[in-house]
């Protein structure tokens, strides 16, 4: 699987950020140290980190520390990069009733990733169309074994 290109989700993000008290922390771990094997290549967006440092604020028990620590390994686990102008225009052009997922399935095509890993199983269900796979991080390890 040297070559399985893949997007994260946000949620997956705060699965490795929250830790063990979330349903898919330990399959992201995984998939996160399959990144760093080079295994596979994972991208984030810079709008995932910021919309989880928003989450994290509010989450009792939580540390900036800790969340700048967990950031910083990301930064130098996996592809973290800004969305940009055709991203949104994209996510315009190609509009269902959720924008942010949109602009995360715009952002996924430009990369030619082959999926999306997330935990919205709603997000598969309104992008029925094109070539990316939607993998729930579960799914993607029992894939990749």
């Amino acid at each position: 699987m040297g070559h399985f290109r893949a997007v994260l989700d946000t949620n997956v993000l705060l699965d490795i950020l929250i830790g063990e008290s979330r349903p898919s922390f330990k399959a992201s771990a995984r998939i996160l140290q399959a990144a760093r094997d080079g295994k596979m290549e994972l991208f984030l967006t810079t709008q995932s980190i910021i919309d989880a440092s928003y989450i994290m604020s509010r989450t009792p028990g939580s540390s900036a520390s800790g969340f700048d620590a967990a950031v910083s390994y990301l930064l130098d686990s996996i592809n973290v990069e800004s969305l940009d102008y055709f991203d949104l225009r994209r996510a315009l052009r190609d509009r269902t009733d959720d924008f942010e997922d949109d602009v995360l399935f715009a952002y996924a095509e430009a990369k030619g990733s082959d999926a999306i890993i997330t935990s919205d199983k709603g997000f598969a269900r309104r992008r029925k169309d094109g070539d990316i796979l939607f993998l729930t991080p579960e799914e993607l390890v029992s894939y990749s074994a």
